[in-house]
């Protein structure tokens, strides 16, 4: 079984949505110390009758996955990580930590979709200063071609707390929604 390797927005978003703090000691971490744990050890993976009966002793699923993001949390390199090796925890500290990382996964793939969303601004936003240092186009015709839309989409459906949920705003309402309460933090 190779390492796993996962993508900077999955670790970042795996750092966020545990509010940048090692899940072992509770102390913030940066992001150059940051190591995306398996609470889990890979190595478990790698002999089929190992793995059968940890995830039995465990309580785990069949289905369950060594790599996925309910058995990764973010952890320091030193001496966190390096302190818990490829050791297992007993089960019940295993579950206590599995079910922190379950309990985020939503959270993490919020943060993965605003990373990604975020990545995109700042690709057009490059695309349209590229094109105004060409002279391809001013600001001004920018603002204009912006100021002529009466709606917007949104990049994400807002949802208010009287059950009302919104994917695009229209100009003329956006002054009468600006006091309703909005939920937050939710996944559907």
């Amino acid at each position: 079984m190779a390492k796993l390797h996962l993508p900077f927005n999955t670790r970042r978003a795996i750092c966020l949505a545990h509010r940048k703090l090692c899940v072992y000691c509770g102390e913030p971490i940066a992001f150059t110390d940051l190591d995306i744990e398996h609470i889990i050890p890979e190595t478990r993976a790698q002999n089929a009758e190992e793995w059968a009966a940890t995830k039995a002793e465990y309580g785990l699923p069949d289905t369950f996955d060594i790599n996925s993001l309910a058995n990764l949390v973010p952890a320091h390199h030193n001496p966190c990580n390096l302190n818990k090796g490829s050791r297992l925890f007993s089960p019940a500290r295993a579950r206590y930590f599995l079910e922190i990382a379950a309990s985020k996964e939503p959270t993490v793939l919020q943060y993965a979709r605003a990373i990604v969303l975020e990545e995109g601004k700042e690709k057009v936003l490059g695309s349209i200063k590229s094109a105004i240092e060409r002279g391809e186009v001013t600001l001004p015709e920018i603002v204009d071609g912006v100021a002529d839309n009466d709606t917007f989409p949104l990049s994400a459906e807002l949802e208010f707390a009287d059950g009302v949920s919104k994917k695009t705003l229209i100009r003329s309402e956006i002054d009468s929604l600006l006091d309703r309460p909005v939920l937050v933090g939710r996944s559907r």
